[in-house]
């Protein structure tokens, strides 16, 4: 259905636009880089929530109509995507925070991305339970690959859906002063994690 290829469409712009953005220098140390990488990013988010609104309505859309197997893979296809989508937009507001000095601002943005990481955690739990209910000899190679990056995008949003809590305990602990240094010193390990996770990671339906 058209809404899925919208919503797919949009899914894939979204994607494009986060990976102009570290082309562009979002995760690098210097102001003028991050700064431009930002505002991609920044487009990269409103393009995943655009995402998340037309899959969320194609699924709820079809879900309570007669499927076929066609339409069945779309909203599983479709249900991943909005958990991806989720996790992918927690980085916003984790690459805000290094420019946020006030403790009320840098809360809202912790907040913003838990619940961001905790609805992909949720995502990806549903569909592994779905996934998993199946026999591995009826379960498509689409929903075989889909089932694999659940486990790793899971781990992925975990990890880092735990160091978010340690940064808002050393917040609470030490004031919004010299967090910086207590919370960002974790930021090349938590690099490393995404790129050994995103390196085992197999498209759907490739």
């Amino acid at each position: 259905d058209s809404i899925f290829a919208l919503g797919d469409l949009l899914y894939r712009q979204a994607t494009e636009l986060e990976s102009k953005s570290r082309l562009a220098g979002v995760d690098r140390p210097d102001s003028e880089s991050r700064k431009n990488g930002l505002l991609l990013l920044e487009q990269s988010y409103a393009a995943f929530e655009d995402a998340i609104r037309t899959l969320t309505e194609a699924v709820e859309r079809y879900s309570t109509a007669e499927q076929n197997k066609e339409t069945a893979l779309q909203i599983i296809e479709a249900r991943y995507h909005i958990a991806e989508a989720h996790r992918h937009s927690a980085k916003l507001p984790r690459k805000r925070q290094s420019s946020v000095t006030i403790e009320t601002s840098r809360a809202a943005l912790n907040r913003q991305m838990h619940e961001e990481l905790q609805a992909a955690i949720d995502g990806y739990n549903s569909l592994i339970t779905l996934l998993s209910d199946q026999p591995d000899n009826q379960r498509r190679p689409t929903e075989a690959a889909i089932l694999r990056n659940c486990y790793f995008s899971r781990a992925d949003a975990m990890f880092d859906r735990g160091q978010h809590v340690l940064r808002t305990a050393a917040l609470r602990r030490n004031g919004a002063h010299g967090i910086q240094e207590a919370g960002w010193s974790r930021a090349g390990a938590g690099a490393r994690h995404r790129r050994g996770r995103r390196a085992r990671r197999s498209p759907p339906g490739g």
